[in-house]
């Protein structure tokens, strides 16, 4: 995870790579916290910026890579 240096993209990988996919696979930002190891505001930072430039989706307080999050994943592998 440390060649991401941007909290936004380890957010959005970490999502990925939880399978955090639709609202059932949904993290809460506990799980986040947990799996990054970084402070809670700098999720939810990252978080609010993500669903803003609408890449995650949040229900009742759980949070989820949508179709242009994926796609946006996919731009760092190929």
């Amino acid at each position: 995870m440390e060649r991401y240096k941007d909290k936004s993209l380890k957010v959005l990988v970490t999502l990925h790579n939880l399978a955090a996919m639709n609202e059932d696979s949904a993290r809460t930002i506990d799980e986040l916290v947990k799996f990054l190891n970084i402070g809670e505001s700098s999720i939810l930072e990252a978080l609010k910026s993500l669903t803003g430039e609408g890449f995650v989706s949040e229900v009742g307080g759980k949070y989820y890579l949508n179709y242009s999050g994926t796609l946006r994943i996919l731009t760092n592998y190929t």
